[in-house]
């Protein structure tokens, strides 16, 4: 079924159905197809996707192939010099395009009746390479192209022309997606592995290559990111949690929310498959934000960090460590920990106890190194104290090392540490 309304050459009304109906766009860098039932003009340059609808005349549709039963609009991106080829698919109950000229256009997808859109996307990353490959579905999803005219580009580059300029603009102008209630958020690269996430909001940009979950405030609920790799699971929660790139992968886990006073703690917690090294398996806390780096993670207030089990429940034997600065060094290849470095720390641990201005713990030499210019205290299994501007502890053969200091012999452990 086909009805069209024209006022001289405008066409002011379309309404198609079918067995799915299409419409084709076809660009010199890209194509967008709609697929569904039902097509219908919605605005002068806008068109909505949907499903058979519930009122629809008897026999106008026989049921329709699953395939088929929702709307499907997909993009297909060609290869270029400055892009990477792909193919993003959006499916829903009802789907609105705007046109905005060229090939551009906005896309607004919500869920109906149960029925949440859904986005399968995948990238090209080189000849031979596997491919970067996305999935979700949200409560809404609007995706937003960046559009600068012409003049605009012109007025903004000073009045200057050619490729230089147009480089100014090459970040800029390109879409960000804006999902509401994002849920089974997975995104798969062959260099950074998996890359889970959930929140009340997700804001992709792909110009800045970046990513922002967004928590709920009003209830207290926190975005989360989850990446893994080979032997490697680190989570992330807060209020915001940042992913993006630089020279490599980096996330972000923010305390605050953008335009309210609520804050919520961040966290992290980091599992290293088929490891037993101290941090291999931990949860952190903090006061400020956490930013996750290939070599080191950065804590930006007052943390404390607990020694898990590899399945996440609290290990009695694992360490506590309530630091007012805290940042840990990873080797880059394998995510391990490799050394903590706390300030105004105290520690608690079945090998030992201590409190000084600053701890280190040079994991791959199992050493714990205190440092205080007004001493530093150790207490170790037995009773055994010791006082000194520095003590280095092993705590795996518990030999000790100290200088200009003394040690003590407590038959009551429990009275040393209060």
């Amino acid at each position: 079924q086909l009805e069209a309304v024209l006022d001289g050459r405008e066409l002011t009304s379309f309404a198609a159905a079918g067995l799915p109906a299409r419409s084709r766009r076809i660009g010199p860098a890209d194509a967008v197809v709609a697929v569904a039932p039902r097509l219908l003009q919605i605005g002068p340059r806008s068109l909505r996707l949907t499903r058979v609808p519930d009122d629809a005349p008897p026999g106008l549709w026989p049921p329709l192939a699953e395939q088929n039963a929702l709307p499907i609009l997909t993009r297909t991106i060609a290869a270029g010099s400055s892009r990477r080829g792909g193919r993003v698919e959006v499916r829903g109950p009802s789907i609105d395009v705007h046109h905005v000229g060229g090939t551009d256009v906005l896309v607004e997808a919500v869920a109906d009746d149960g029925v949440r859109p859904t986005v399968n996307l995948s990238l090209d990353s080189g000849p031979g390479g596997e491919p970067t490959t996305a999935f979700f579905h949200a409560q809404r999803l609007r995706a937003l192209p960046f559009v600068l005219t012409p003049d605009m580009q012109l007025a903004h580059a000073g009045g200057a022309r050619g490729p230089i300029a147009d480089l100014l603009f090459a970040s800029v102008a390109q879409p960000w997606l804006i999902v509401d209630d994002v849920q089974d958020f997975q995104l798969e690269d062959p260099r950074y592995g998996l890359i889970e996430g959930s929140g009340a909001r997700l804001v992709l940009s792909q110009g800045a290559q970046a990513g922002m979950f967004v928590g709920d405030p009003d209830r207290g609920i926190p975005a989360v990111v989850r990446r893994t790799r080979a032997g490697e699971e680190l989570t992330t929660r807060g209020a915001r949690v940042r992913v993006f790139r630089e020279q490599e992968l980096r996330l972000q886990a923010l305390r605050t929310f953008e335009d309210r006073s609520t804050f919520l703690p961040p966290s992290v917690t980091l599992h290293q498959t088929g490891s037993t090294a101290l941090l291999s398996h931990m949860t952190a806390v903090c006061q400020g934000n956490i930013d996750v780096l290939p070599d080191r993670v950065l804590f930006g207030g007052p943390v404390r960090a607990t020694g898990i089990t590899a399945d996440g429940e609290q290990d009695p034997d694992g360490i506590l460590l309530d630091a007012n600065e805290l940042s840990l060094r990873r080797d880059a290849a394998t995510g391990d920990v490799v050394q903590a470095l706390a300030k105004d720390v105290h520690v608690d641990w079945t090998r030992l106890q201590a409190r000084s201005a600053e701890i280190e713990l040079d994991i791959r030499r199992t050493r714990c190194i205190v440092r205080d210019p007004a001493n530093a205290t150790v207490v170790l299994p037995g009773g055994r104290t010791f006082t000194s501007p520095r003590i280095e502890v092993n705590y795996e053969t518990m030999a000790v090392s100290y200088r200009h200091g003394r040690m003590v012999q407590a038959r009551d452990a429990e009275a040393v540490r209060r």
